[in-house]
């Protein structure tokens, strides 16, 4: 269950960017801008959470599971796990 918070403070999430998700066709061109946006959201100080997606195809310590080669999380990023589609 989510915790609720008091404040109106933004945050970055950044969702299924995975091997098996973005594949080869996306990954360069879509990774950058997702760099773009990581450099942005941590230069000031905003929150940046990972969400990984797994299932049948997605099965956890795959290669197709894991995180695209850049961007990466950073020490101290939350990262979640989801099992349904749409997070």
């Amino acid at each position: 269950m989510a915790a609720v918070r008091e404040g109106s403070k933004g945050a970055l999430a950044v969702v299924d960017v995975q091997v098996g998700v973005m594949g080869d066709a996306w990954a360069d061109r879509v990774g950058g801008h997702i760099a773009r946006a990581l450099d942005r959201a941590r230069a000031a100080a905003v929150a940046v959470l990972w969400v990984q997606h797994q299932h049948d195809e997605l099965v956890p310590d795959t290669r197709g599971w894991q995180w695209v080669p850049e961007p990466v999380p950073a020490e101290g990023e939350p990262q979640v796990l989801k099992e349904y589609s749409s997070s």
